[in-house]
């Protein structure tokens, strides 16, 4: 239905009777008018005489199961497509208005015939098993968001700072970061089909978000901030132009992180998926790959086993056989193609403003994050550079507009400062270098004296064995407990073993010695002391770079305890101070 008053068409009108009648309209041109009491008696008479039906809409009653998800914004903040719990999962109001006035169909491999929404373009099946599962390892929080962009076909810097408020996201976050485990993502679909919406220059908003943005989003978002974060709130960021629907299985294993050190990437994908394929055999699906899973990684893992689309209670009565059927009449939205809802507003003032209302909004949030990963820092210790950056995270998040750059700046500062550096776990070898009084036959019978290993791993096969060095460096493991004052990231610690005979040259009884450093750098002052430990690049270690630390004096002078580190003691690997 329309309505025409004097000719002109009225977009909507309203009426208020809490203070006397009175009426406001706007037409569909966007001139906004009102009366108030007495004229607005008159403008009801219009409004009877002059209301005129329209062409009517042809609505969709039977669309593909599904599909409607695709009419509703989602909050890339708060998005979590494969929840690993019940909770919010991101997605926001109605923002799209599907119609079927062309009247397409499109039918299923089982025959059966649904009407195909004017706004879809294209529908067409998805080939799967789950034979085709992927399994994605996190090492890192960063590659899990990594991940959920991928998932999401997410592009542009914005996305550095996605899904700071999902839930999952923000469990496998806690996870890496605060109990020393990593984690094997494994995830397959069945029966999927993929939908393509039209695009964006024919695509329009649903009347309801069109008119908050014409009434609503007056002046530009830093003359009015709060309706455009109304918006947000309300509609969210995005909508998906492209979505893939079916079912979906994942299972989620947190391994400790000492498994991974023996072991590459490759081996605990492929132990992963046999552990995901296990899974399925014992739920009553066909698989014939390998599924042995070794030991070791089952003794260090644990998993969490979910399941999206159709019946799901059959899985518990009857499994995966009475579950697949299911599927296709409640399919399960997994990943798709994120596009910017801003990209639909056709006023380019109101379009800019918006653009510049979400990048505030999900830079907001990563202030959030960041904030929770410092509270988290500081529960197992507080220093000056903790409370430095504190303070100036409160003060940017007490800005109304944010600047990416400076964001960005602070969040890699705190992120350097309370987890363990990529290059560190990934590209270093860690070296004592010893000389027990010039005795070739000290310590050990020929043990050498350029001691080194990878972060988390020892320099032999045992512990046991003589002038072993042990370099750990994570969560909640070893030294860190030790040491009040200092937060585990900033520290490492080399365990030295010794017989305690004192035939071999090792005076000290101890059967363990500690040295602790800051990173990059090494424990001493002077390369010339005993029992330096230097960071030194993997590459040059294997290739006998022992010329790069190398003390002269006893192995008895070594103090047992914590140095006193200055600037100056700080180096990059490869290098030692001078």
């Amino acid at each position: 239905m329309a309505l025409h008053v004097f000719g002109q068409e009225l977009a909507w009108f309203r009426v208020d009777v809490l203070s006397g009648v009175h009426c406001t309209w706007m037409t569909a041109e966007g001139i906004v008018g009102a009366m108030s009491t007495s004229t607005a008696l008159v403008f009801l008479v219009l409004v009877q005489t002059f209301w005129t039906p329209s062409a009517a809409v042809t609505l969709c009653s039977n669309p593909p199961p599904g599909i409607q998800k695709m009419f509703r914004g989602v909050d890339i903040i708060k998005l979590d497509l494969i929840p690993l719990n019940i909770g919010s999962n991101g997605f926001k109001g109605p923002v799209l208005n599907f119609t079927c006035e062309e009247q397409k169909t499109w039918t299923t491999s089982g025959d059966v015939k649904y009407q195909l929404p004017d706004q879809v373009w294209h529908l067409t099946s998805l080939p799967g098993g789950w034979l085709s599962a992927n399994a994605n390892l996190y090492k890192s929080y960063e590659e899990v968001r990594t991940s959920m962009t991928r998932d999401v076909g997410g592009e542009g810097s914005i996305w550095k700072f996605a899904f700071s408020a999902s839930a999952s996201f923000k469990e496998m976050q806690n996870t890496i970061t605060n109990t020393s485990r990593y984690i094997s993502d494994v995830g397959a679909f069945e029966s999927a089909t993929r939908a393509d919406l039209v695009p964006k220059w024919v695509l329009g908003f649903d009347r309801y978000v069109q008119m908050f943005i014409d009434t609503q989003l007056t002046g530009t978002f830093d003359s009015n901030p709060s309706a455009y974060n109304e918006f947000i709130e309300t509609f969210g960021t995005h909508y998906f132009n492209t979505a893939n629907f079916g079912g979906y299985i994942r299972v989620v294993m947190e391994t400790k992180t000492d498994y991974f050190y023996s072991r590459s990437d490759n081996e605990v994908k492929a132990n992963a998926k046999a552990s995901f394929l296990n899974v399925i055999s014992a739920n009553g699906g066909y698989v014939n790959d390998r599924t042995n899973v070794d030991e070791s990684f089952k003794s260090s893992t644990t998993q969490t086993v979910r399941y999206y689309g159709g019946n799901t209670n059959l899985l518990t009565k009857s499994g995966i056989s009475e579950w697949q059927p299911t599927v296709s009449k409640d399919p399960w939205l997994f990943s798709g193609e994120l596009k910017p809802l801003s990209g639909l507003i056709s006023d380019s003032n109101k379009r800019s403003s918006m653009e510049k209302a979400v990048e505030n909004y999900v830079l907001r949030y990563y202030l959030d994050e960041l904030e929770r990963l410092m509270a988290s820092a500081r529960k197992v210790s507080s220093d000056t550079i903790l409370n430095s950056l504190q303070t100036r995270l409160t003060a940017l998040k007490a800005l109304p507009v944010l600047a990416m750059g400076d964001v960005e700046l602070l969040g890699k500062e705190i992120e350097s400062h309370i987890l363990v550096p990529t290059w560190f776990r990934t590209a270093t070898k860690l070296c004592y270098n010893w000389w027990a009084d010039g005795d070739g036959g000290q310590c050990g019978g020929g043990a050498q004296n350029l001691l080194c290993a990878t972060p988390n791993t020892h320099s032999a096969a045992s512990p046991a064995a003589v002038c072993v060095v042990t370099v750990i460096f994570s969560p909640l493991i070893g030294c860190s407990a030790e040491i009040p004052g200092r937060y585990f990231p900033a520290l490492a610690c080399v365990t030295i073993w010794i017989p305690g005979e004192a035939h071999l040259g090792c005076p000290d009884p101890q059967r363990r010695r500690r040295r602790y450093f800051n990173l990059p750098g090494h424990s001493a002052a002077s390369p010339s002391a005993v029992g330096i430990v230097a960071v030194i690049r993997r590459e040059l270690v294997d290739a006998g770079a022992e010329q790069l630390c190398c003390p002269t004096s006893a192995l008895s002078n070594v103090a047992v305890g914590v140095p006193t580190i200055t600037d100056s003691d700080v180096v990059e690997p490869g290098r030692v101070s001078s």
